[in-house]
């Protein structure tokens, strides 16, 4: 599970992780790590790291994580489960947000 730099690292470990190691990766306002190129080619090399279920939260009034940014993320993966709140911003959902039920739902399911 990894939060906005935290995310953007969460493939980086996956891609350095023996597969099956994890059973599902979580990703909050996430990226790719694209001004670092070794690290993109680690992504790009073990990428969709066998199809471990994903879930990437976005937040469309996030000012620093655009959605094109984690959208990008969520790309490296086979099927990834995107959930998108109107109305969080750069922040993992709160109690209050619609999403937030949907998020727990997937981390449940495993």
């Amino acid at each position: 599970m990894g939060y906005s730099q935290g995310a953007a690292f969460l493939p980086v470990y996956l891609a350095l992780t023996p597969v099956n190691t994890f059973h599902l990766a979580a990703m909050f306002c996430g990226y790719l790590p694209e001004t670092h190129l070794g690290l993109i080619g680690r992504i790009d090399a073990q990428s969709p790291f066998g199809g471990i279920p994903s879930l990437h939260f976005i937040g469309l009034q996030d000012g620093i994580i655009g959605d094109t940014m984690s959208r990008g993320l969520a790309a490296k993966f086979t099927s990834p489960l995107i959930v998108e709140s109107s109305t969080a911003g750069h922040h993992p959902p709160l109690t209050s947000d619609p999403t937030f039920n949907d998020v727990l739902a997937f981390l449940r399911s495993f």
